[in-house]
């Protein structure tokens, strides 16, 4: 607003809203095509920079209330197959992969292999692995399966407390991507593409 002052204008704030007005309009003249395209221009530079500003607000509301909507993961205490417990916060600032799955269901054991290279690639890298079996054939069932399939990465046994806090999970696979804070990131049910995963694990670790 200086500089208009210094070129000989200045903002008035009226009712209206923002007027643009000459020495010359002050002293009762008539505006010069001059003056006239000057506030036309000016005029359009102001309502332009009003406009991007209460749109950085809006983008600002609507990212805040995102933040508040996003919800966190059940935090779990499950035994492995050893019987030691684990719980999900103990992987706090991992990008986890929680996969509810059973030994009779083929979409689950489809994913399996390709959640182990996932493992692989990325378990260096602040990727945590966990799948959850529901077990309908007994302990001893999801042990043969893991050993027979060389299953790399951990395997809890599920409880109803699991369900109830990650539900409703009504059909396997069902499986979450969850953030470095402890969030869901991702629900994802039915066998899903490795390329889906990898892309939800890189966008992660990309983070600052």
């Amino acid at each position: 607003m200086a500089l208009l002052a210094g070129c000989g204008w200045r903002v008035d704030a009226g009712s209206s809203g923002l007027r643009l007005v000459s020495r010359a309009m002050e002293n009762g003249g008539m505006q010069s095509h001059t003056e006239e395209y000057i506030m036309r221009t000016v005029t359009v530079r102001v309502v332009t920079v009003m406009a991007l500003t209460f749109l950085s607000v809006g983008v600002l509301a609507v990212a805040a209330r995102a933040q508040q909507q996003r919800t966190k993961a059940y935090d779990f205490a499950l035994k492995d197959l050893d019987g030691k417990v684990h719980r999900l916060s103990d992987y706090r600032g991992k990008v986890v992969i929680v996969d509810f799955w059973d030994t009779w269901c083929p979409p689950c054991r489809k994913e399996i292999p390709e959640f182990a290279e996932l493992h692989k690639a990325y378990g260096d890298k602040g990727l945590v692995m966990i799948g959850v079996a529901g077990g309908r054939y007994g302990v001893e069932a999801v042990r043969s399966f893991v050993h027979q399939n060389r299953v790399p990465y951990v395997n809890l046994l599920a409880n109803d407390e699991v369900y109830k806090g990650f539900g409703p999970i009504d059909a396997i696979p069902t499986t979450f991507v969850i953030d470095q804070q402890g969030y869901v990131y991702q629900k994802y049910v039915g066998y899903t593409p490795k390329e889906v995963f990898e892309r939800d694990i890189k966008n992660l670790l990309a983070r600052p």
